[in-house]
């Protein structure tokens, strides 16, 4: 999911083979806290290329969280460390 985003979400209870859904509900995350590097992207990939990766993953030295963006560098998931 990505940050500040609003979603539609629904619980789905399964037993055996059967599913049942439950309501459509609205969801929004959160912000982002400001711990991870910024990360731009020097050349858009080109569309219609192929993509051997849908998702990038950085890590960076000291205080700064490791975290995953799509190839438009939106940010889609963070690592807060314990005690953070």
């Amino acid at each position: 999911m990505r940050a500040d985003t609003q979603y539609r979400m629904r619980p789905e209870w399964t037993s055996g083979s059967r599913v049942k859904s439950g309501a459509w509900l609205p969801f929004h995350t959160g912000l982002l806290d400001g711990h991870t590097a910024p990360v731009s992207v020097a050349v858009p990939r080109v569309g219609g290329s192929p993509v051997s990766g849908p998702v990038m993953i950085f890590g960076a030295m000291g205080s700064l969280w490791p975290f995953a963006t799509d190839l438009q560098v939106r940010t889609i998931w963070y690592l807060r460390e314990e005690g953070s």
